[in-house]
């Protein structure tokens, strides 16, 4: 299940990053990727079995925020990358088959509903 509180406030901490937090000249993490990745947050608890537990948050050197679901048996691995701007959103879904093999399937879309289409075609495919 996840917990949306723990969520909020490691935004919070995450915003909180200054600048060059990495000692490589990182940006601070941007208010407006912050807000997109709670919207993606609370949206993902609708996407299936992949996205019911936390994910691993973690910012960017680019000011954005990642984040990553993993299916507990490892043959699926979900990030999401909101970049500093907010503006669009890269998904990278690896699967791995029954021989093995990997599959990964990305794209970068401008909207959450977009984003949310696509992820619910995911899950129904799965199913």
């Amino acid at each position: 299940m996840v917990d949306m509180e723990a969520i909020q406030l490691n935004l919070q901490q995450l915003l909180q990053l200054p600048e060059n937090w990495d000692s490589y000249g990182a940006r601070p993490i941007s208010s407006v990727a912050a807000e997109k990745a709670l919207a993606i947050l609370e949206r993902a608890q609708h996407w299936g079995d992949l996205t019911q537990d936390t994910p691993f948050i973690a910012p960017l050197a680019s000011g954005g925020i990642q984040m990553e679901w993993g299916s507990p048996n490892g043959q699926k691995e979900l990030l999401i990358e909101v970049p500093y701007s907010g503006d669009k959103v890269r998904y990278l879904l690896v699967e791995v088959d029954k021989s093995g093999q990997e599959h990964e399937r990305e794209a970068v879309v401008y909207g959450l509903t977009e984003l949310d289409t696509i992820m619910t075609k995911l899950k129904e495919k799965a199913a």
